[in-house]
């Protein structure tokens, strides 16, 4: 016999909502969320003797089904186990394992991730220091000044043969983009671009060791002009890599920018 304020597993059941020959729903609370549910309790002994398991298997299955708001719709849960690698530490296998638990009570919250011994581990966490410390900028201006070291991965990787890009879009990648090698000092190639982009009308914003070029120019099609970005990487000391990538505009413009980079520098394009 069931009765009002008997807990079945985490919900507590309450009053009937409604009584049928072979079942009987009563409202039930979740005692963990508070949500409410409505939950159906049968009668297996009454429903064997009417042989009616199939109608009620039937019933469930079209309820999963049905999309309205005015049926109640039938949710199941099932809890997933995806299997961490072995070769983590046990600190970070228990961690992934408490992030990931169905539970939201127990779930790790942020502060607890924070907390974790696995987690403050060689961590040093961001400080916003507003005050102005000369040294520090200097030589933060400094390593920044230096061109990024890319290695032979990174550089598999800027293959032409490895963009997907031009499943998208109706440009190749040799048209918006370039690159050419030269064994300048990369703060002397820097210079000698921004030099040669504002001998041709354009506005160079420079960033470290990358170059933001726009020039604006109307036309009677409407608003023309180029926009660009240009950068240095480093091969080897003695060797550096310069990238310069169309980001909109005239192509035709695009195209003398780079004939002019590529006989400034004694270089041929590898697109």
């Amino acid at each position: 016999m069931v009765t009002e304020g008997m807990r079945v597993g985490k919900y507590e059941l309450g009053r009937t909502l409604g009584e049928g020959n072979s079942a009987k729903v009563k409202l039930a609370t979740d005692i963990v969320s508070g949500q409410s549910f409505a939950v159906k309790i049968i009668d297996k002994s009454r429903t064997s003797r009417l042989n009616v398991p199939f109608q009620i298997k039937r019933e469930i299955r079209t309820l999963k089904v049905l999309k309205h708001p005015n049926i109640v719709r039938l949710h199941e849960i099932f809890k997933g186990d995806p299997p961490v690698p072995r070769w983590l530490s046990p600190g970070a296998k228990t961690m992934i394992k408490r992030m990931l638990d169905p539970n939201p009570v127990t779930r790790m919250t942020v502060a607890s991730i924070m907390a974790n011994d696995w987690f403050k581990h060689e961590y040093s966490p961001s400080s916003c220091d507003n005050e102005d410390d000369e040294e520090d900028v200097s030589e933060e201006e400094k390593s920044h000044d230096s061109p990024t070291i890319i290695n032979a991965f990174q550089l598999i990787a800027m293959s032409p043969f490895l963009d997907l890009s031009g499943l998208f879009e109706t440009e190749t990648v040799s048209e918006r983009q370039i690159r050419f090698m030269s064994n300048r000092l990369a703060t002397d190639v820097m210079e000698k671009i921004k030099t040669i982009l504002m001998e041709m009308g354009f506005c160079v914003q420079k960033k470290h060791t990358m170059l933001k070029a726009i020039r604006e120019e109307s036309t009677r099609k409407g608003q023309g002009g180029l926009s660009l970005t240009a950068e240095v990487f480093k091969m080897i000391p003695s060797l550096n890599m310069i990238e310069l990538r169309k980001s909109h505009g005239d192509s035709s413009l695009y195209k003398q920018l780079c004939e002019r980079l590529l006989n400034e520098f004694d270089a041929s394009s590898q697109r």
